[in-house]
């Protein structure tokens, strides 16, 4: 069995929406993502919630919505539009809907190594962080789900071209 691996970097990257739910208690913070419930992931997503609200003082509030419970990406970004929803954690797939930037990550086979991925990202960060605000987001955080292996039953050869 062959095996290849590519990065898919910022499959968690974290979005904020320029909005928020201010009320007499704090700000409230509705975020989606589509990380499995109870995951490694979505268990990171609450604990930055728990931290938010204890770093404010119990003044910032943020509802985890995971497993996809508000839709797909598409969906979500819709619904962060409209102010229904204040943050997403997006995959590659997701942010290309919000900038066509980030579809530099989402290329199979694109990356040889974390260094060479963390390079990449640092120096595209300040550019894609102006891009995205002026969309009306802001870029939070990056993450990475690690690499997508690619398995096969026979083995495969590149065709000529």
């Amino acid at each position: 069995m062959k095996r290849w691996q590519c990065a898919l970097a910022g499959p968690a990257v974290l979005v904020l929406a320029l909005s928020g739910k201010p009320h007499a208690q704090g700000l409230v913070i509705k975020l989606a993502t589509v990380v499995p419930e109870g995951s490694v992931w979505d268990k990171n997503v609450r604990q930055m919630g728990d931290d938010w609200k204890a770093a404010t003082g119990d003044r910032v509030t943020v509802t985890v919505f995971s497993g996809g419970s508000q839709g797909d990406e598409s969906t979500v970004l819709r619904k962060m539009r409209l102010d229904a929803l204040q943050a997403a954690a997006f995959t590659a797939v997701g942010l290309g809907s919000i900038d066509a930037s980030f579809n530099v990550f989402d290329v199979p086979f694109f990356f040889e190594s974390y260094p060479e991925l963390n390079y990449v990202t640092e120096k595209l960060t300040p550019i894609i962080r102006k891009r995205v605000e002026a969309k009306g987001f802001v870029l939070l955080n990056w993450g990475h789900g690690g690499w997508t292996q690619v398995f096969t039953k026979r083995p495969c050869k590149a065709s000529p071209t």
